[in-house]
């Protein structure tokens, strides 16, 4: 046995405040998974409308300012970094994931591909799409999904049919930038991919 023996000087008020917020801290809580799974459903949903807000509010201005072909060249340079700084600002990773992608970096990997079927079967089934937590009991991590709908004709400018709503100097345009693109051919409310948002366990828990 080891006997470690504390100081029991006189403290402070400021040092009595820090010591007692880290007991408070220390503390084990008890939550149930179903609170872990509302909580990430909850911070998930909050931050994939703030992506979906930033993308749609940014585009529109671009289209307005450059017209479609300028909203393409500008979604090819900045898509990516805007995603990764609500990234970096929500302490969470999140990421676009389709089986018909414009950028092979939104290709289903590893966990995704069985969670990009579980969605296709789903939707060929007849089935409305819906949001998704994953927890394991093993794992440190949550994952959350959120369907990606074509939900406003804006979106068929970029991604609908070419000779349609696609013209071919948009088409054209899009080929140049994303040589394996397959993102086209959608039609209104239809479902293109999901939104999957990764929390470390341990923030969800320390948030209830």
């Amino acid at each position: 046995m080891c006997l470690i023996t504390v100081g029991c000087g006189p403290m402070d008020k400021g040092n009595s405040e820090a010591v007692k917020k880290e007991m408070e801290d220390r503390k084990v809580k008890h939550v149930l998974p179903s609170q872990i799974t509302d909580k990430a459903k909850e911070r998930g949903l909050a931050i994939t409308d703030a992506a979906q807000k930033v993308l749609l509010q940014t585009l529109i201005k671009k289209i307005e300012s450059e017209g479609i072909l300028g909203a393409v060249e500008y979604c090819n340079l900045n898509a990516f970094p805007l995603v990764d700084s609500l990234s970096k600002a929500n302490h969470a990773t999140i990421r676009r994931v389709s089986n018909k992608w414009r950028n092979p970096k939104d290709a289903p990997i590893a966990d995704e591909i069985a969670i990009m079927e579980a969605y296709t079967y789903s939707v060929e089934q007849g089935q409305a799409p819906r949001e998704e937590v994953f927890m394991e009991d093993n794992s440190t991590q949550v994952v959350y999904t959120r369907p990606i709908m074509m939900g406003a004709a804006l979106c068929l400018q970029c991604h609908g049919t070419p000779g349609k709503e696609l013209t071919q100097e948009v088409a054209d345009k899009i080929k140049g930038l994303y040589p394996e693109d397959k993102a086209t051919g959608y039609e209104l409310g239809e479902w293109r991919g999901i939104w999957k948002v990764v929390f470390e366990k341990k923030d969800l828990v320390l948030e209830l």
